[in-house]
């Protein structure tokens, strides 16, 4: 609402109260979620003059032959190759002088000229978050904000129509280049965690209620207790002259004037205020299995499907719009890999075909660094229905070797969306490491009793020191 009290003929300032009008939220939930973005190519085949592999203080410098866009810039990328094989590899950009470009690591001094660069702009720049009624009846979101994750509060006007979606950017301009005909309703702060976090919806009560003691044990004392304060919901933190005392957090327990949290205050409240927020939806999501990796940097987003959430089915996501049924791939296997070799001994990686058909290897990819997903891509041949097939060094050495201290190996399928493999420690000079599924289904990847490639594996090196017994 929106009034001037008037006193004679002298009017006051327009005056703003917003109202919250009960309304039934359960329809409203986070739809899709573009948490990791692949990056942009900004320019390709750029010349490389001269690198100093350790310019200042463990940053290595690149000289480039043109200048790059005046846009790239830190956090953006760098893909080097062509030059020195140690060279090789995207890395994250640490600043911007000029022609010259230097890096988060160090590489090897290279003058040759022999070395190109690729340009990339970092894929944060196109991060968003959809939102859905799910339900029959339009909902207005003027009390609607996002309590946990990102910073966003929707208009005070802004309604949701039944079974409209709602997306927000977290750099308006740039989704609108990669995204031209979607709208956007705002801009969010906080750039989504690419490691995995948590993502809250939440009505605010919009009332500022003052707290009158704080503790180390996280109680949250008030006069009265706010009527939203219920397990589960979320509590904010301002004000408070301790700053270490400001924050969001989850209600635990509610007593009888006092709400707990998971939070050793500094005992003393100093001025600090609470807001109240009952939870709408949530999202807790992470980059690691069982969670899609075509998620994270590769291109996809997240999309809710019933009570799950999977990859979406086409690279760049569905903003605005519902996700059409995902393509199905057949589910090839790293299943066994030997990383540290002597010669006659060469490096090796085994893939299974565990489905009733052959499987075409066209297009698909093996790489040692998720961040360049196609480093070595098969042009042809295929795998029957049940075999393994085996490929060495002779076949992808030219673009990686698989390192004897620890490295990771993945198969992917041709559009990205299927990945599987895994990560590596070091090896004892020709053993294997291979995939082993425990009891309950878990997948590992362990020491070989002996090297199958080309078959089934032998299952797990044991001893020849081994816990024998457990009194716990």
């Amino acid at each position: 609402l929106k009034a001037r009290i008037s006193n004679g003929a002298t009017w006051s300032a327009l005056r703003e109260l917003l109202v919250i009008v009960p309304q039934d939220f359960s329809a409203l939930r986070l739809s899709e979620v573009m948490y990791h973005p692949a990056p942009e190519l900004a320019v390709e085949g750029i010349s490389i003059l001269n690198i100093v592999g350790d310019a200042d203080l463990g940053r290595a410098r690149i000289d480039l032959a043109s200048l790059p866009p005046g846009d790239l810039g830190a956090g953006d990328y760098i893909r080097v190759y062509g030059g020195l094989p140690t060279n090789n590899g995207v890395f994250q950009i640490a600043d911007v002088e000029g022609d010259r470009v230097f890096i988060k690591a160090t590489l090897s001094d290279d003058s040759t000229m022999s070395a190109v660069a690729d340009l990339l702009y970092d894929g944060d720049r196109y991060e968003f978050v959809e939102i859905e009624n799910s339900g029959g009846t339009a909902l207005q979101l003027g009390a609607v904000e996002f309590s946990k994750g990102i910073s966003f509060a929707f208009a005070p006007d802004f309604t949701l129509a039944a079974g409209a979606r709602a997306v927000i950017a977290n750099r308006p301009w740039d989704f609108a280049d990669r995204y031209p005909a979607v709208p956007v309703v705002g801009e969010f702060l906080l750039d989504l965690d690419n490691g995995g976090e948590t993502l809250e919806i939440a009505q605010t009560d919009a009332i500022p209620h003052d707290v009158t003691a704080l503790d180390a044990n996280g109680v949250i004392t008030f006069a009265a207790l706010p009527p939203a304060a219920s397990v589960g919901n979320r509590i904010r933190i301002t004000g408070c002259e301790r700053v270490t005392n400001n924050g969001s957090y989850r209600i635990l327990a509610v007593g009888s004037n006092s709400v707990t949290v998971g939070k050793a205050f500094v005992p003393a409240p100093d001025g600090a205020y609470a807001q109240l927020f009952e939870v709408i939806d949530s999202l807790d999501y992470d980059d690691s299995a069982p969670w899609p990796r075509a998620a994270d940097g590769l291109g996809y987003s997240l999309v809710r499907d019933g009570a799950t959430w999977r990859a979406s089915s086409v690279a760049g996501g569905s903003p605005g719009s519902g996700d059409t049924t995902p393509p199905l791939h057949p589910p090839l296997l790293v299943n066994e890999a030997l990383t540290h070799t002597d010669l006659p001994q060469v490096d090796a990686v085994e893939i299974h075909n565990p489905t009733g058909a052959p499987v075409a290897l066209g297009g698909w990819s093996l790489t040692d660094d998720l961040d360049e997903p196609a480093k070595f891509r098969f042009a042809s041949g295929s795998i029957p229905a049940g075999a393994y097939a085996v490929f060495t060094e002779d076949d992808f050495g030219t673009v990686f070797r698989l390192g004897a201290d620890g490295d990771s190996i993945h198969l992917l399928s041709p559009d990205l969306r299927y990945s599987h493999g895994f990560d590596f420690g070091a090896a004892e000079n020709g053993v294997s490491f291979g995939r082993h599924l425990t009891s309950t289904g878990a997948e590992h990847f362990v020491r070989q009793a002996a090297n199958t490639l080309g078959s089934a594996n032998a299952g797990p090196r044991v001893g020849p020191v081994v816990i024998s017994e457990i009194l716990y």
